[in-house]
């Protein structure tokens, strides 16, 4: 919010390695493993990420929690043949969305995380 009071250029930094995505889980599975990390497992659960749209709810079921694969984890599926390309433009393109909701307009300018926007 204070960005755009003072109508800084804002930039995004696509995330495609840590934590839960953007993205519902069941539109990006070629980008996700069980969760392993300290992650916190409700993260994203009002933003519609790993631990939204799924499950009962408030009926004592548990939903498996995932996130992206780690650096390492996304280049060796990368070079395996595992990625779906088209996965990786939902979360790419959900992410676009959110900053635009939160900031109020279109990135300026946008990197990857971990420098994945220079990977294939």
């Amino acid at each position: 919010k204070r960005a755009r009071q003072l109508h800084l250029p804002l930039g995004l930094h696509v995330n495609l390695t840590e934590g839960p995505p953007l993205a519902q889980k069941h539109q990006i599975p070629s980008l996700l493993l069980p969760a392993t990390s300290w992650w916190p497992t409700n993260h994203c659960s009002s933003a519609g990420g790993a631990g939204a749209g799924g499950g009962e709810g408030g009926r004592g079921e548990t939903e498996e929690v995932l996130e992206f694969r780690g650096k390492e984890g996304l280049r060796k599926a990368l070079r395996e043949g595992q990625i779906s390309l088209e996965e990786v433009e939902v979360e790419v393109e959900r992410q676009f969305e959110r900053f635009e909701e939160i900031c109020g307009s279109f990135p300026i300018n946008f990197d990857g995380h971990q420098h994945i926007h220079l990977l294939p």
